[in-house]
C-alpha cells in the first residue's frame, strides 16, 4: 500500500516538470523475502484492463500464465518457502483489501486476515511456512502484524507513529520493513525480530525514501530501492547487509529501478523497471552485484512487485509391490 511514501512523492513532483510528474506518481509494490532453494518461476503482479492479478513466468520469460480472476484486485504476491503456497493482497468482495491464501496456480482461494473497516495486506511468508506477516490499518495507521497460515493466532508487532509497511521476514528470524513518520518525514528501512522486539532504523538518511526492503536467502543482505529528494533523479536498487552496513548502489539507469526480489540460489535480483519503449513497468533480472542486466518479459502492459520462487520439490512416484511388500 505504502500510502505515506506515495504522499511525500505527490508533494515533490509539485516541484518537478509534467513529465516528473507522471513518473513520481507510480506507485511501488512490495517485495518478499527469498528462501533457500533451486530458482524457479517468478511471481509478480500485473495490470489489466480491469484490475491487478498474480501471473506467473518461468525462466526466460517463458510459460506466462494469470493466475488470479480479473474480477477480484490482487497483488503484492509472496510465496511460500516450498514454492507451493501463495499469499497476497486481495479484494474479493468490494470494499477494504485482505490476505488472501490459494496454491501455487492460484486455486483454492481462501481469506486469512480480514477486518470489516481496515485494510490488511503486503503479506510475507516466514521461513518456516507457518506464519505470515502483513501490514494492516486496522490501529488507524499502518502497523505490522503476523498470523499463524490458517488465520489463527493474530499479533500486532509495531506500535509506532506513522506508517509502517512491506515487511519481509528472513531466514536468520528478522522481520524487515518500511517506516514513515506522519508528517512529511522520510521512509527509512529498518529490522526487528520476528516477536517485534529489538526495532532500530537502517538506513536513517533525511534525503531520501528507502523503501520495499527484501532479504537474500541467507539472510545476511537486504535488497531495498532508494528515492532521492531531487527533481530529475529516479529510484535505484541499492543493498547492504542485515545490521545496515556496507551500502551500495546497483543500479543506475534513468528510469526507475524497484521492488528488488533475490533468486532462491542467492546469485541474481529480479526487479521491476519503467526503463521500457512504452514506458511501462515490466520485469528485469541482474546478477546480485548489479552487473548483467536484462529484461525477463516484454508487454504492455504494467509488470511489477516479483517474487522469486523456490522451485517445488517433484512428487516422488510410488513403485509397484509385490506380495511381500517390497517394490519390484
Amino acid at each position: 500500500m505504502s500510502s505515506g511514501r506515495n504522499e511525500r512523492r505527490a508533494g515533490a513532483t509539485a516541484l518537478a516538470t509534467a513529465t516528473s510528474l507522471a513518473l513520481l506518481l507510480l506507485v511501488a509494490g512490495s517485495v518478499q523475502a527469498a528462501f533457500p532453494g533451486r530458482n524457479g518461476d517468478t511471481y509478480f503482479q500485473t495490470e489489466t484492463g480491469s484490475g491487478t492479478v498474480i501471473a506467473r513466468v518461468g525462466p526466460n520469460g517463458k510459460k506466462f500464465r494469470r493466475l488470479t480472476p480479473a474480477r477480484m484486485d490482487a497483488e503484492s504476491v509472496s510465496v511460500s518457502p516450498d514454492g507451493k503456497r501463495l499469499a497476497f493482497e486481495c479484494e474479493p468482495t468490494p470494499g477494504p483489501s485482505d490476505v488472501c491464501l490459494a496454491n501455487r496456480n492460484g486455486k483454492r482461494l481462501r481469506t486469512i486476515a480480514r477486518h470489516p473497516a481496515a485494510d490488511d495486506g503486503d503479506p510475507a511468508w516466514s521461513p518456516n511456512g507457518k506464519w505470515i506477516v502483513f501490514e494492516s490499518n486496522r490501529d488507524g495507521d499502518n502497523e505490522i502484524f503476523k498470523v499463524r497460515a490458517n488465520g489463527r493466532g493474530l499479533r500486532q508487532l509495531t506500535h509506532n507513529d506513522g506508517e509502517d509497511e512491506d515487511p519481509a521476514w528472513s531466514t536468520r528470524n528478522q522481520v524487515t520493513w518500511e517506516h514513515s513518520d506522519e508528517e512529511g518525514g522520510t521512509t527509512d528501512i529498518w529490522v526487528m525480530r520476528a516477536d517485534g522486539s529489538g526495532q532500530r532504523n537502517l538506513t536513517n538518511d533525511p534525503d531520501a525514501d528507502d523503501a520495499d526492503p527484501t532479504f537474500s536467502p541467507n539472510g545476511r543482505l537486504i535488497a531495498w530501492d532508494r528515492d532521492p529528494f531531487l527533481p530529475g533523479t529516479s529510484d535505484d536498487i541499492w543493498v547492504m547487509r542485515n545490521d545496515g552496513s556496507r551500502k551500495r548502489r546497483i543500479t543506475t539507469h534513468p528510469a526507475d529501478d524497484e521492488d528488488p526480489s533475490f533468486s532462491p540460489n542467492g546469485k541474481l535480483i529480479a526487479f521491476s523497471s519503467e526503463r521500457g519503449a512504452l514506458g511501462n513497468e515490466e520485469i528485469f533480472v541482474m546478477r546480485a552485484n548489479g552487473t548483467g542486466q536484462r529484461r525477463v518479459l516484454t508487454r504492455s502492459a504494467d509488470d511489477s512487485a516479483p517474487d522469486w520462487a523456490v522451485k517445488p520439490k517433484a512428487k516422488r512416484k510410488k513403485g509397484k509391490k509385490g506380495k511381500k511388500g517390497k517394490r519390484r
